[in-house]
């Protein structure tokens, strides 16, 4: 009987599939950019935020980046696996409400889940506010208007931030970011510029 391994190494593995994860492997500041190591797909990288001195987190965890990671999860057909703990209602709202809606939008998105351990009620910090994001366009205009002066403290905005990906220095000059300081001046909000890789 001849031998056939060559033949089989030739042949495509049909039941080996490739370990298609985000994980999350560690969160850190060095003081003015709050940082995440992630190893995607096998390949290692670093991302950041790079936030003003006057907000700087006041507990380290991987809420941020779930959140900017999750369209690119499913875009790549990854899912997400922190080993940094996150807040029971957003892991819950990402696995529960977003990915679906995000699903039913763009049936191109692939179905995916996260996981990551959940952070104990003592890291749980009261927040100091509510924020929301304004980038000028109708979405943002919209969440601002139905949290603005509602009489309730706890939906009640008090931040607005914008989300700068097209600048790695927080100091750059750019006109997208002048008309929503001027919006938000007008209806009595700082804004706090937030930019990121």
């Amino acid at each position: 009987q001849d031998d056939d391994t060559s033949d089989r190494k030739l042949l495509p593995t049909i039941f080996e599939r490739k370990d298609n994860k985000i994980v999350i492997e560690s969160v850190y500041t060095d003081g003015q950019k709050l940082k995440a190591d992630i190893i995607d797909n096998g390949q290692k990288k670093c991302l950041w935020f790079h936030y003003s001195d006057n907000y700087k987190p006041e507990a380290l965890n991987a809420d941020a980046f779930l959140i900017y990671l999750v369209r690119y999860a499913m875009i790549h057909d990854r899912n997400i696996v922190s080993k940094v703990p996150v807040h029971y209602e957003l892991l819950n709202s990402i696995n529960r409400l977003l990915i679906p809606a995000m699903n039913m939008a763009d049936r191109n998105h692939a179905k995916m889940k996260v996981s990551a351990p959940i952070l104990a009620a003592e890291d749980c910090h009261q927040a100091a506010g509510v924020i929301t994001g304004l980038s000028c366009g109708v979405d943002s205009f919209y969440a601002l208007l139905n949290h603005y002066k509602t009489g309730d403290k706890n939906l009640d905005v008090t931040h607005l931030f914008f989300f700068d990906m097209f600048h790695t220095d927080i100091n750059h000059e750019w006109e997208t970011f002048n008309y929503c300081q001027k919006d938000a001046a007008e209806l009595g909000f700082s804004i706090i510029r937030v930019c990121t890789n």
